[in-house]
């Protein structure tokens, strides 16, 4: 539940593997009493919608590893979902996107400009996109129903840590302030792993 203008909220609720919010007002009512906090369900029970209940699906997390090509059209550029979508639940697609802005505006403030542009940009930009990914994908990965490639070592080590930083952010603002500065890219992953 996210403030907006004008003195209002914006609610999202997701869901994973088939299991959603209905589209009708008493639906999403009900989906949203479901869940295991009932603050959300407290506060919309008594608001009044100004907009119907929107819906959208999401398959699956993409990530086309342009930087591994040997080579590329020159004077071309992906970036965005044409490069990597994420699960848009986590809401890093728009930060990353923004991000890959930015090192292209650097890159074509290269004296080389175009020339080669992509030899430039595209490694820069796999290193913005892993660290979002990283988060992503493993918080999906934590679903056995989820399909995908998985790595042992990451679920067992990084999921025990999430998990772990989840239920300290409840509970300590340094643990909760970090995390909250890494899913929205304002820090990169390793600082989940300071002592502190």
């Amino acid at each position: 539940m996210l403030a907006i203008e004008h003195q209002r909220w914006m609610v999202t609720l997701g869901g994973l593997l088939g299991d959603s919010a209905p589209m009708d007002d008493r639906g999403y009512l009900a989906f949203a009493r479901s869940l295991p906090c009932p603050d959300l369900y407290d506060v919309i029970q008594r608001a009044a919608a100004v907009t119907d209940v929107a819906c959208f699906a999401f398959d699956d997390s993409r990530w086309h590893h342009y930087e591994r090509l040997r080579r590329f059209p020159e004077s071309y550029v992906v970036l965005g979902d044409a490069l990597c979508s994420f699960n848009p639940v986590y809401g890093q697609g728009m930060s990353v996107a923004v991000l890959e802005v930015l090192a292209l505006r650097d890159c074509l403030s290269n004296p080389e400009g175009m020339r080669h542009l992509w030899q430039r940009l595209l490694p820069r930009v796999s290193r913005i996109v892993d660290g979002a990914w990283q988060l992503a994908v493993r918080s999906d990965m934590a679903y056995p129903e989820v399909v995908g490639r998985r790595r042992h070592r990451m679920r067992t080590a990084m999921q025990w840590y999430l998990e772990r930083v989840h239920k300290a952010a409840a509970s300590d603002e340094v643990v909760c302030r970090t995390f909250f500065d890494v899913a929205n890219l304002l820090a990169p992953p390793r600082a989940l792993v300071h002592p502190r």
